[in-house]
């Protein structure tokens, strides 16, 4: 064969009437080249012998009118002589020999035409005609994709890795070449010039993230899984180590592909380089529930909740094992004895207390005294801040209300609630009083704000900060609590009349939201 080079189409046609036949294509090439001169030959000949064909039909049929007339004439019969019917005969009988030797000669004809040495020089003059025309239209092909792609690759100034930024144009141009490599469909080239983009732009991830979008998008085709598993490796084991998000992409990943283990090595490492992440917690967690590895999970609860930084994570832990205990492993009791460990960590924690009454009134029967326990443990704190209190006092009138067994427990719990608002409305007036009002309202807003970020940085990331409060939904309660009802501009007053207690306890029962809970 010929080395390739970049010739005219007039100096490659010389070179081909200069060569030899076998010097310039492989014998396989030579071989589909004669069957198709062969083939091409044999249409022309066979659409000569039916235009004869034609012709002696229509002779004949003129001389049969003519023998039909002389008949005529002579009143003979048009009966035919046994020696001319015994003539015919041996016609049908050589029809089933004639198909053997038909396939017979094909062979040998096939044989023939991969023999180079029996080329006649007619032949070799229309094989290298038909060589030169083949190469011609390959010729054509591809001067226009590299005229189609020219600007994309005069624009790539730095093919090779350098630890320097590369400019904006060439990370355009890199992108504006691989959007129009992958609206051509030609997965080979696409594939090939990812890894091409990926040497001079490897500490980009935005080309890594490109790359396996793409990869997904064919991840029907045999192979693909592993050339995508072999990209997120590259990528997060050696570009891109300190990247959360890729390290969690792969996980997921991984997990699609029923690799569990995989995905749990994947997210183990990634909690040893990015430690007291609580996303990679519940992701390592979530993994282990989702293959069915219930004591695995109940371990990682444990240890997280063991090793948390401070009370509100280990709060929020608490939380999402008490769930964990109920739903799936339908363990009320073992939820309840985990709130209550963390209520003990952590008394003045209000979710971990809503939460437990949120568990007991999920029992088929509820227990009276059980909840009144729960709220009356967490009310009984010292230095409980008032607005709390009155919080928590109202619920308890409420529950006793719907599932009191006597009329003494819920008027003792409606005398707690207006001890409780008074002593709220004293603690208003003094702070309104005191001179540094304004100071303590500025410190009262930061003390809100850091207090959103605590919370969103307990459910891993801001943006879902909102997802994970579980309790917004369930009642009243956490409505005001979260929109801040108890602000300097709102009178204890007008909250008390909101709810319409008036002094002899009329239109009792309007703290809407709390049936949600049952």
């Amino acid at each position: 064969m010929l080395p390739t080079c970049h010739i005219s189409n007039c100096s490659f046609q010389d070179l081909i009437n200069q060569h030899s036949i076998t010097s310039t294509i492989s014998p396989e090439e030579l071989l589909k080249i004669r069957t198709d001169l062969r083939d091409s030959n044999a249409g022309r000949s066979s659409s000569s012998r039916s235009k004869s064909r034609r012709s002696e039909s229509r002779d004949k049929e003129k001389e049969k009118d003519r023998e039909h007339r002389d008949e005529k004439r002579d009143d003979e019969s048009g009966s035919k002589s046994p020696k001319e019917e015994d003539a015919k005969t041996p016609v049908a009988t050589n029809s089933e020999p004639l198909g053997e030797e038909s396939e017979t000669g094909a062979v040998a004809s096939q044989v023939e035409l991969s023999d180079s040495s029996n080329i006649t020089e007619e032949e070799e003059t229309a094989i290298k005609d038909k060589i030169i025309s083949i190469r011609r239209k390959l010729h054509k092909s591809t001067v226009a994709a590299v005229t189609a792609r020219w600007t994309f690759e005069e624009g790539i100034k730095r093919p090779y890795f350098h630890v320097k930024p590369l400019e904006r144009c060439q990370l355009k141009n890199w992108k504006d070449y691989l959007d129009f490599e992958i609206e051509k469909g030609d997965r080979t080239r696409i594939l090939v010039l990812f890894e091409r983009c990926l040497i001079a732009c490897a500490l980009y991830d935005e080309f890594w993230l490109k790359m396996i979008r793409y990869l997904e998008t064919q991840l029907d085709q045999p192979g693909i899984a592993a050339i995508t598993s072999d990209v997120y490796r590259r990528a997060c084991e050696i570009h891109h180590p300190d990247k959360p998000s890729l390290q969690l992409m792969w996980a997921a990943f991984e997990e699609c592909q029923s690799n569990f283990d995989r995905a749990a090595t994947v997210l183990e490492n990634l909690e040893k380089k990015c430690p007291n992440l609580l996303q990679v917690a519940y992701r390592r967690i979530n993994v282990e529930r989702r293959r069915g590895d219930m004591s695995r999970c109940r371990e990682l609860y444990e240890h997280y909740i063991n090793s948390a930084k401070n009370k509100t994570i280990a709060g929020s832990l608490a939380i999402k094992y008490a769930r964990f205990l109920n739903k799936i492993c339908e363990d009320l009791d073992g939820g309840l004895r985990v709130l209550r460990q963390a209520l003990d960590k952590d008394p003045a924690n209000t979710r971990v207390a809503l939460q437990m009454i949120d568990l007991v009134l999920q029992r088929p029967k509820v227990d009276e005294d059980e909840v009144v326990l729960i709220m009356d443990k967490f009310m009984a704190r010292e230095n409980m801040d008032p607005e709390q209190k009155v919080l928590f006092a109202q619920r308890k009138v409420e529950f006793l209300e719907d599932f009191g067994s006597t009329a003494k427990g819920l008027q003792d719990a409606q005398r707690a609630l207006q001890i409780a608002l008074s002593k709220a409305n004293e603690a208003k007036k003094k702070r309104e009083s005191s001179p540094s009002r304004k100071s303590s309202s500025s410190s009262k807003d930061a003390t809100i704000s850091n207090a959103a970020i605590t919370s969103a940085y307990n459910n891993g990331t801001t943006a879902a900060a909102s997802n994970y409060n579980y309790n917004s939904a369930n009642s009243a309660y956490y409505g005001q609590q979260n929109s801040g009802a108890y602000t300097a501009q709102q009178s204890y007053d007008g909250y008390y009349n909101h709810w319409q207690y008036g002094s002899n306890y009329s239109n009792y029962g309007q703290w809407s939201g709390y049936g949600n809970y049952y």
